[in-house]
């Protein structure tokens, strides 16, 4: 609890950086989640007061972030997109992007799968005008099973233009993902073996990096793979992949949860 008094107090001040302050969305030294939602909700009481833009523009967008940790879809739509209209009258891009971009996953739990490639496609045409190449890489990994094989297509040439010298394991990770995604919708004659070979690549970045959202860790790659694994009558295998995306998930609410559940209960079922 001190350390977040004292998080709280630089925030105030205005010292705190946006990932420090952003620490407060997520449980730490044994705190819960409503102590971070207080917390966040008296920063933003005394932003109002202080007419501080930008600093209500970040403490609604760290109030989104809980209330989709907490299930509350419908009231992480509206904060962020009370965040988002702030940071457009601001001119600031790069926070336009990341909610866009948050926008987009909360349009992708609630199935609006439209809504969701605008958002991210949006947000990634600013990470390109910012040259947030990063960024750039998540959005893409994230918005790629929702798009057409073309557009695919145009998002893996442009990647393949990077410079990836500098990529550490997480941009790598998703790089891994893209494939496997792009391999399974797209390659008729990819193998179970070609799937595992790359699960395997992406488990050993996985392992190199630290990853906390669930957006960012390859729930849907492996979602994509499990139903390729599944068409190719390797229900052993699905199984492993389905199991290893749920325990990623834990315990949140998200929109693939429930259907690899129901992958795995169909593949043991067929595998008797």
């Amino acid at each position: 609890m001190k350390y977040a008094v004292l998080l709280l107090a630089l925030m105030f001040v205005g010292v705190a950086t946006p990932s420090m302050a952003q620490m407060l969305t997520f449980e730490f030294e044994g705190e819960t989640i409503e102590v971070a939602e207080k917390l966040h909700l008296e920063s933003l009481e005394i932003k109002r007061q202080l007419g501080d833009k930008k600093g209500i523009s970040a403490s609604l967008t760290n109030l989104g972030l809980l209330s989709m940790k907490q299930g509350k879809i419908e009231e992480a739509e509206k904060l962020h997109l009370e965040s988002l209209e702030i940071k457009r009258e601001l001119g600031d891009k790069d926070g336009i992007s990341k909610s866009l971009n948050n926008l987009a996953v909360i349009y992708f739990e609630q199935g609006n799968d439209n809504a969701a490639i605008e958002n991210f496609c949006e947000s990634i045409i600013l990470k390109r005008e910012l040259k947030a190449i990063p960024n750039l890489v998540a959005s893409i990994h994230r918005v790629f099973s929702l798009i057409d094989k073309e557009e695919q297509g145009r998002y893996n040439k442009e990647l393949s233009s990077l410079d990836k010298r500098e990529f550490t394991a997480k941009e790598n990770c998703w790089l891994n993902n893209i494939q496997l995604m792009d391999d399974c919708m797209n390659n008729v004659s990819i193998s179970v073996g070609d799937i595992q070979k790359i699960v395997t690549q992406i488990i050993h970045f996985c392992n190199q990096t630290t990853i906390n959202d669930i957006d960012d860790l390859p729930v849907e790659a492996f979602y994509v793979a499990t139903k390729k694994l599944i068409q190719l009558d390797a229900p052993e295998e699905a199984q492993e992949l389905a199991k290893q995306a749920l325990k990623w998930i834990g315990n949140r609410k998200t929109r693939r949860k429930e259907e690899l559940e129901k992958m795995i209960n169909s593949t043991t079922y067929n595998s008797v």
